[in-house]
């Protein structure tokens, strides 16, 4: 069985949580696939072998993670996100595909956090490649670090790494999977737009939540949790509570 986690918002730094109910549960799977955040918890499990030790390091880092995505960390690729930050970059008068911040910050991040080895076995860390429009996917055998600093690249705030990569949470959502994790933030109220570049912004999140939609739907099971903070020891609770759960009444 192929497990899963989307990764367009800081809620899904949860994902540990879901790894450590598995885990105590004696659940394995084939291949783990992950996506943008998600995959700083997933590469953390991977690379420790073990959840608790990977949560503690969840708690430590978190708030840097928070700075690195900004207004996306709560919320994800939203509409009044996407507007907010698209305006501090026409007043910083930076180049959009340069994106908001240096993405040495990113890449600094990726550097100091996990080891320079090669994707471990069983995990896969998804991208998209915005020069030849397609997903890819970086397994086995490939660089840890490079791939993850192409799919933690989220647009507008860090441009493309390698000049084409970006985080295909932005674009299919999630990874295709038999279980799917869907971790969502508190939803916020939507404005009407008003700029033709705002109608843009809804018309890219409407095709990713479809794509979305349509991977869920292939799915054998899917696994939705909600949040209504991002604290980390909420959020990784009632992700773990959430897994535990969804085990006794669908996996066991």
């Amino acid at each position: 069985m192929i497990l899963s986690f989307g990764g367009d918002n800081g809620a899904f730094l949860g994902s540990i949580g879901v790894l450590k109910a598995f885990f105590e549960n004696d659940i394995s799977f084939e291949t783990i696939r992950c996506t943008g955040i998600s995959c700083i918890p997933v590469v953390l499990s991977s690379t420790t072998k073990s959840p608790n030790r990977a949560y503690v390091m969840i708690t430590h880092i978190w708030n840097q993670v928070r700075r690195l995505y900004m207004h996306f960390f709560e919320n994800g690729p939203s509409f009044p996100g996407m507007v907010g930050i698209l305006r501090i970059i026409a007043k910083a008068g930076v180049r959009r595909m340069e994106g908001l911040l240096n993405r040495k910050r990113l890449d600094s991040f990726v550097d100091e956090i996990f080891p320079n080895i090669y994707v471990p076995k069983g995990l896969e860390i998804i991208a998209f490649d915005v020069v030849n429009g397609k997903e890819v996917t970086f397994k086995e055998g490939d660089n840890l670090r490079y791939a993850l600093k192409a799919s933690l690249s989220f647009p507008l705030i860090y441009e493309p790494f390698d000049e084409k990569y970006v985080s295909s949470s932005w674009v299919t959502g999630i990874p295709e999977g038999d279980l799917v994790v869907l971790i969502s933030p508190a939803q916020i109220e939507e404005k009407n737009p008003g700029l033709a570049v705002e109608y843009l912004f809804l018309a890219t999140i409407a095709r990713k939540k479809e794509l979305e939609r349509r991977r869920l739907e292939k799915a054998e099971k899917v696994l939705r949790i909600n949040v209504d903070v991002l604290s980390p020891s909420y959020v990784v609770r009632r992700c773990y509570l959430k897994a535990k759960e969804f085990i006794e009444e669908v996996l066991v």
